[in-house]
Order: C-alpha cells, then sequence, then structure tokens
C-alpha cells in the first residue's frame, strides 16, 4: 500500500486466476487528484464444475478513512510512548534533586537530637524527622511508579507497626 504500481503476479485477480484461492483485503494506494486514497480489494473464484476457475468476483471498496485511522492511531502510540519515557526521565531527575536536600535536613535534624534536651523541641524535631520520612517515601513511591512502568520494581518486605504508623500519622497532622 506504498503506492507503487502493483506487478501482475501479486495483483488479487491474478492471484485467484492461478492459485483457486480466495484473496481477502489486499490494499493498495491509489494517487488520485485528491490525494492518496486506499481500497482493498476482496477476489473471489467461481469454479464451473467444481475443477477450473472459470471466473473471479471481485470487490473493491474505498478504505482511506481506516487507513488514516490507523496511521493516526500508530502515531498517537509513539507519541505516547516518547512522552511517557519523557514523564519517566523527569522524575528520576527531580527525584535526586529533592532528594539531596532532604537528606541535609535529615541529617541536620539526626545531629540536633544529641544537642537539644527540651521536650518540646524534641517533639517538634520529631515531627521534622518523620515529615521528612514521610517524603523520602513520596519520593521513593514516585521512582517505584517508573519501575513499575519499566517492569523493574523488586518487592521487599518490612515489618512495621500499624499503632506506631498511626501515632506518627496522627503527629503530622495534628
Amino acid at each position: 500500500i506504498n503506492g507503487n504500481d502493483v506487478p501482475d503476479q501479486k495483483e488479487p485477480f491474478s492471484i485467484v486466476k492461478r492459485t483457486g484461492q480466495m484473496v481477502q483485503n489486499h490494499r493498495i494506494a491509489l494517487n488520485c487528484s485528491d490525494g492518496v486514497r486506499y481500497a482493498s480489494i476482496n477476489a473471489a473464484p467461481i469454479a464451473r464444475d467444481g475443477i477450473e476457475v472459470a471466473s473471479v468476483v471481485y470487490s473493491v471498496t474505498d478504505v482511506t478513512a481506516v487507513v488514516k485511522a490507523e496511521q493516526a492511531r500508530e502515531n498517537a502510540l509513539q507519541e505516547a510512548h516518547r512522552a511517557n519515557v519523557a514523564k519517566s526521565n523527569f522524575l528520576a531527575k527531580m527525584s535526586h534533586e529533592i532528594r539531596t536536600p532532604l537528606n541535609g535536613i535529615l541529617g541536620i535534624s539526626d545531629i540536633l537530637e544529641e544537642m537539644i534536651v527540651d521536650p518540646a523541641q524534641i517533639r517538634m524535631l520529631d515531627i521534622l524527622r518523620d515529615s521528612g520520612g514521610l517524603l523520602m517515601g513520596i519520593i521513593n513511591d514516585l521512582l517505584d511508579m517508573s519501575k513499575i512502568e519499566a517492569d523493574a520494581l523488586e518487592l521487599e518486605s518490612t515489618a512495621f507497626s500499624l499503632t506506631e504508623l498511626a501515632r506518627r500519622t496522627e503527629e503530622v497532622h495534628t
């Protein structure tokens, strides 16, 4: 269906006459005054006395809209794939850029823990550390989404205390 001439041996009528087999949905491109049009050709043998091909029934259907829709779908799929790759690259770069300062914040909070004795300040420091840990978890989850899309995610089992998780979540939101 590339617009080139069809050699006789590949033309549906000749195929049916030569092989006695039906040809279905043989697509060709036609250069017309209004642009390229696409046709689907179906050809079927009519046998005489069940022995030889006496005639060929031939039908031609304009499938230009179908071909253009298929081409548009293929282009859209390629564009979606390019966009998905760009998104994954963006997420990977942004997560790295966010992790660097976040690791600094979490590191300083660990140092401050050894220096602070006031219970109210220790509580605020715990909230700061928990919030930073939650933010790090969100960043890791974003990266996991990219890994899922690349079929490269490895599951891990981690023990946790539901009570402790609920307590930490409540502290962040109060």
